[in-house]
């Protein structure tokens, strides 16, 4: 499940400039300790000679235990030698030493020959960053999904509490984001606005990330803009460009449908997009504030079946928690 290469990109982007800051900071501060303590640096040349010592001793045959251990305790006196006099001069002990981000692959990505654990946390770090540019996610979490705010009176008929629905529907969702695969159906959140849909959606893509999986979040609105953008502006090429990683992604949310102003062009775009998405097994998660009938009158019968019937739906109920959360300030 690799992230998509402009997150691979980055991620070796910024492996290269740890490595150039690790190693400018280094020719720092040795130009510091040879204008402060200039015997340090005689002293560590002292040090570096003892593995050529140690191989001749061996290669010499002669009394080779006794070379060894005299070469040790000069090599052992030598750094206590340079460690007092780094000390005296106010340097740390490994002042002289590249002071990599990260000490296991000295910022390489590499750690014995697989990908540096530093890589992988980096990688998600980058998607978080992606997924952020397009929403708001410091307050998201299943964790922070109060259900406090939907009532425990029963409505409808079977009676059933908002507070029940929605106890249901965060547990639909915490699953889903934990059993996550390229295999799960794809997710339709209707419901009012203001009842935790884009909460949700973006809880699950924070999870489903830190299982390794390429997600991409946009607002359908912010989708047309570009896509327009980029067909009537840039030409067809650009707007391949922006529609290929939407197409491709491992998991898809895209939020706010119906937000938009509908016309002929967004319809379409919809459709090849669920069209697609659908022909290659990929999941997708919808978060809209229209009811099926809506749908239906907005974008016709052809893609109220796709929608309602390769999606499962997950239902939202209750009063706006935006406006509970306004007025109890």
């Amino acid at each position: 499940m690799p992230y998509p290469q402009e997150i691979v990109r980055r991620s070796r982007e910024i492996l290269e400039q740890r490595r150039e800051k690790a190693v400018a900071d280094t020719v720092e501060r040795r130009l510091a300790v040879s204008r402060r303590a200039p015997r340090a640096l005689e002293i560590e040349r002292e040090i570096a000679t003892t593995s050529a010592r140690l191989a001749a001793a061996v290669l010499s045959g002669e009394k080779v235990q006794e070379q060894v251990q005299k070469i040790r305790a000069f090599n052992l006196e030598k750094q206590q030698q340079l460690s007092d006099l780094l000390c005296e001069a106010g340097f740390a002990p490994d002042v002289l030493e590249p002071h990599y981000f990260c000490p296991v692959c000295q910022d390489t990505g590499n750690n014995q020959g697989r990908l540096c654990s530093c890589v992988v946390q980096l990688e998600k770090e980058l998607m978080y960053e992606r997924l952020g540019a397009q929403a708001t996610v410091e307050h998201c979490g299943f964790d922070r999904f109060d259900l406090r705010y939907y009532s425990e009176q029963p409505t409808g008929s079977p009676a059933v509490s908002p507070r029940a629905i929605m106890s249901r529907t965060l547990s639909t969702c915490v699953k889903y984001a934990q059993d996550f695969s390229l295999s799960s159906p794809s997710l339709l959140l209707m419901g009012k606005p203001g009842l935790g849909k884009t909460h949700l959606s973006l809880s699950i893509a924070y999870t489903v990330i830190e299982g390794g999986y390429d997600v991409l979040y946009l607002p359908f609105h912010t989708l047309l803009a570009r896509l327009e953008t980029a067909r009537f502006s840039k030409g067809s090429a650009e707007y391949q460009d922006y529609l290929d990683p939407v197409l491709s992604c491992e998991l898809l949310v895209l939020d706010d449908l119906g937000s938009e102003f509908t016309t002929a062009f967004s319809t379409s775009v919809l459709y090849d997009l669920i069209n697609t998405r659908q022909l290659r097994g990929l999941p997708t998660i919808i978060n809209t504030n229209l009811t099926e009938g809506e749908i239906s009158g907005r974008y016709g019968e052809r893609l109220h079946s796709r929608l309602l019937g390769g999606f499962r739906v997950i239902p939202f109920m209750g009063e706006d928690v935006r406006l509970q959360k306004m007025y109890s300030k």
